[in-house]
This record gives C-alpha cells, sequence and structure tokens, in this order.
C-alpha cells in the first residue's frame, strides 16, 4: 500500500507543475495548439539517456566476461528503456504520421481525421502509449529471451551431450540424487556402452587473493566421460583433470582472478578440508557449471556421495528402445530420479521454460488491458475536449458511423505506435542481453516471428475493442449542444 500510495504521489509531481505553468491566456483557449512534444530540452534529454545508455551497453560486445559486466549492462538496458519513454513525445508525431499513412487510403476522410488528431498531441499520444510500450517490450523481451535461451539449451545438448540416455532428478529443482551403485548397474546391462556420472558438493571456497565465496562444487569422472558429454575449455585440456585438480569456468576465473596453478582450498558442508590446484579453465558454465573437481574427490569430501546426473551411451547398433526397460529397472528404486532419452531430456528442459513463461505472460497480459484501459480513457478525455470540434464535424455531414470509425481508427493507430515502439525495444533488449550472457552459456538468439505478429494483431483488435465506448459516446454528442459548448 505504502508503495503504491508513494508511486502514485511521485508520478503526479511533474503534471502538477506543469499545470502551473500554463499561462491563464492560453488555458482559456481551448484550442490551443501542443507543442509539448518540439521541447528542444526533452530531445536533447533524450538524446544524452540514449547516449548514456549505449555506453553502459557496449561491454555486452566484447569477450571480457564477468558479473560486474552484467550488472552495468542491466543498468544500461534501463536508461535504454527511459530514454525510449522520454523522447516518445519527439517521436509521436513522425511516427503516427507514419504508421497512419495507410488509413486515409483506406477510410478516407475518417481516416485521415484518425491521423491528424493522433499526431494533433504528441505528448498526450505519448504518455497515452507508453504503459503499452512498456508492456509489449516486456512480453517481447522475455519472449525472444526464452526462445534464445530454448535455441541455446538445444545447442548445448545438441553439441555437448553425445549419449543416448540421461538420468536425472524428477524434479529439476531438487538437489536429490541417486547413490553410485545406479551408475554401476546400468555399466553392466548389455548394450550400455559406457556411464558417467555427474555430481556435486556445496560448501565454501578460499581463493589465492584471500576471498571466501560460498560455491557449489560440481564431480566428474574424466576416464568415463569420453564419448558422452562434450565439454569447450578455454585453457588446457579435459584430461589435464586429475584427483586434487580443478577445473574453473573462464568467467569466473576473469572475475575471481583465478589462473592455471593456482591453489584453492575447498570446504564441505560437512567439515571436511581439500586443497586443489588449477589445472585448467573450461569455457562450458551450462553444462560444467563454474567449479568442478574429480568425482573421486568429491567422494571424500561427502560422507554419502550421491550422483545428480548420469549419461548413459549404447553400443553401435542397440536401438535406444529395445534397452529402455532394462534401464528403468535400475532406475525404478529411485523414485526421485527420471530417465530420458536425448529428446525427452530436451523437451524437459524446454517445457520447464515455458511454463515458467505462461505464467509471465499472464502478468504481462494484465498490464497490457491496462494499457489499453488508458487508451479508453485518453480518447474520452480527447472527446469531452473536443465537443465543439466533434460538433461541428457532424454539423458538417460526417455521420455517426464515419464518427464512430474516426476514433476506433485514432485508438489503432495510438495502439500500433505503442507496440512498434514496444517491439523494437523489446528485440534490442533481448540482443543485447544475449550477447552479455553468452560466457553463461545464452549464445543464440533467436526471434519468434509469427509471435511478434500475433502480438501486433493482438495490440490492434484489443485497441479497437477499447475505444468501443469512446466512440459512441462521441457519435451519440448533441450537435447543437456540442456546437455551444465552450
Amino acid at each position: 500500500i505504502i508503495v503504491g500510495l508513494l508511486i502514485t504521489a511521485v508520478a503526479a509531481i511533474l503534471p502538477a507543475v506543469r499545470a502551473t505553468r500554463v499561462p491563464p491566456i492560453a488555458a482559456l483557449r481551448d484550442v490551443a495548439v501542443d507543442t509539448s512534444g518540439s521541447s528542444k530540452l526533452r530531445a536533447g534529454l533524450g538524446v544524452a539517456l540514449f547516449i548514456l545508455g549505449g555506453l553502459l551497453v557496449a561491454p555486452a560486445f566484447g569477450n571480457e566476461p564477468g558479473s560486474d559486466k552484467i550488472r552495468v549492462v542491466g543498468a544500461g538496458l534501463g536508461v535504454l528503456m527511459v530514454a525510449v519513454l522520454v523522447s516518445g513525445p519527439v517521436i509521436a508525431r513522425p511516427l503516427a504520421r507514419v504508421v497512419g499513412s495507410w488509413i486515409p487510403a483506406l477510410k478516407g476522410v475518417t481516416g485521415r481525421l484518425a491521423r491528424e488528431n493522433a499526431m494533433r498531441s504528441p505528448r498526450r499520444t505519448a504518455s497515452t502509449a507508453s504503459a503499452l510500450i512498456i508492456g509489449v517490450a516486456l512480453v517481447s523481451f522475455i519472449s525472444v529471451f526464452a526462445t534464445s535461451a530454448q535455441a541455446s539449451i538445444n545447442s548445448a545438448i545438441g553439441t555437448g551431450f553425445e549419449g543416448d540416455y540421461i538420468v536425472q532428478p524428477a524434479n529439476q529443482f531438487s538437489f536429490s540424487g541417486a547413490p553410485p551403485t545406479v551408475a554401476e548397474d546400468l555399466a553392466k546391462i548389455d548394450g550400455v556402452k559406457g556411464v558417467t556420472a555427474l555430481t556435486f558438493t556445496e560448501g565454501q571456497l578460499t581463493l589465492p587473493g584471500g576471498a571466501k565465496p560460498g560455491a557449489f562444487v560440481g564431480g566428474i569422472d574424466p576416464s568415463t566421460i569420453d564419448g558422452i558429454f562434450t565439454f569447450k575449455m578455454s585453457q588446457g585440456k579435459l584430461s589435464d583433470l586429475k584427483s586434487g585438480g580443478m577445473l574453473v569456468d573462464k568467467a569466473v576465473a576473469k572475475e575471481k582472478g583465478v589462473e592455471i596453478g593456482d591453489k584453492v582450498s575447498f570446504q564441505s558442508g560437512t567439515g571436511r578440508t581439500a586443497v586443489f590446484e588449477v589445472a585448467a579453465i573450461s569455457d562450458d558454465p551450462a553444462l560444467l557449471g563454474q567449479w568442478t573437481i574429480s568425482r573421486s574427490d568429491t567422494a571424500k569430501l561427502t560422507p554419502e556421495p550421491t550422483d545428480y546426473l548420469l549419461g548413459v551411451s549404447l553400443d553401435d547398433g542397440v536401438s535406444p528402445d529395445s534397452i529402455r526397460s532394462e534401464l528403468r529397472q535400475v532406475v525404478k528404486p529411485f523414485p526421485n530420479m527420471k530417465l530420458q532419452d536425448r529428446d525427452q531430456y530436451t523437451s524437459s528442459i524446454v517445457n520447464s521454460i515455458t511454463a515458467l513463461l505462461n505464467v509471465v505472460y499472464a502478468l504481462l497480459a494484465i498490464s497490457i488491458i491496462i494499457a489499453l484501459i488508458g487508451i479508453a480513457n485518453t480518447l474520452s478525455l480527447s472527446i469531452h475536449e473536443r465537443t465543439r470540434e466533434l460538433g461541428l464535424l457532424r454539423a458538417m455531414g460526417m455521420t455517426r458511423t464515419q464518427m464512430r470509425s474516426s476514433v476506433r481508427w485514432e485508438a489503432v493507430i495510438v495502439a500500433l505506435m505503442g507496440t512498434a515502439i514496444g517491439i523494437v525495444l523489446g528485440l534490442g533488449l533481448s540482443f543485447i542481453m544475449v550477447k552479455v550472457l553468452v560466457s553463461q552459456g545464452v549464445n543464440e538468439f533467436d526471434v519468434n516471428v509469427p509471435a511478434m505478429v500475433v502480438v501486433v494483431i493482438i495490440a490492434a483488435v484489443l485497441a479497437v475493442v477499447a475505444s468501443l465506448w469512446p466512440a459512441y459516446k462521441a457519435s451519440k454528442l448533441d450537435v447543437l449542444k456540442a456546437i455551444g459548448t465552450e
């Protein structure tokens, strides 16, 4: 409640100050021309914010990893969004002219009136479209970013997982696992070429510089992983990992100042401590994580070692379906684990992202509906302000149908403006975010074009729905009373 009240109060400050600066003579004239969108100060501020935002997001296109880079670029994305909103009134008039350029050819005089009305008050048009800009920008940003993340996952699995089956926790957010005997039993099945297990332990690291970050340390078996998982390396080779050695992710190594040959101490949650020497620098955070040691070392650090992920490869000529039941019998005693083939494994990860997206889309849909309600309210106020003008148009022969059509198309122009800016903004922000997260495994930029088209169509249709009441109200004005309105 307090946050809502504060935001509302702060949002009202600028309009209140602006209202006190209106000259009395101008306030008495209902035909005053709105030049608010041509402010040189606003244009200059918008340019300055664009430059600042550009400088902040520039590191996204460099090769230097690190969490500081992500924070700086994130701030830059926020500045760019503010820059677009500040510049809205400046670009509203020319953009309305472009967006509505095809409407006069389609609807004649009513279409031209709709376009001119959208252009006549750039500040009002921009403020009306701003909520829609934010909503559509977030929808397109999240949609494109999620699609890119899914494409990156598919690519990572396609190039990083060469096996045939995966055994992993049934709940992807669970830290449970299976005992080492599961890997041993799977390897004994006829037709199984190899089994490798990935495990992890949680604890605290002590780095060469004295920093002591908490960390999840993964464990792999280099002797069995070949042919099942393929990891990208930045410095050194995977085979360099021996007992007492450690792999460190490239981005983390850069951020923490860790190099090959450094000594890193690790204390597990059980209090057991071991010192590891950095043997190689990895470049595969999606599969390897940030810190990795040998599976034999993780077994020494935990009283009851468990494997959270097992990869299974089959002999040449063995069909995955022919051996599925035998593999399932080994996994069956552990209901917390599930057996999946390559396609099922990929789908499970992608579906988890999709499920989260559906929740986000539902919340964003509410914001877009609120934005369209704002369009309806603004149109209603605009009609009230133009009562005399609308009465004159009716007196000159404009029919009620033409009046309703003009208001509806004005709403469509505003909605298309907001949608166009929002999509361009969302695409730009998502592209920058993908670039900055390359070191985190998101390296594919993928745009769902049909989804973007659907967003535009839905925005236009909902804009028409939002304009129905204002259009009806305008068409029902009494001509003589409207003409006599001061």
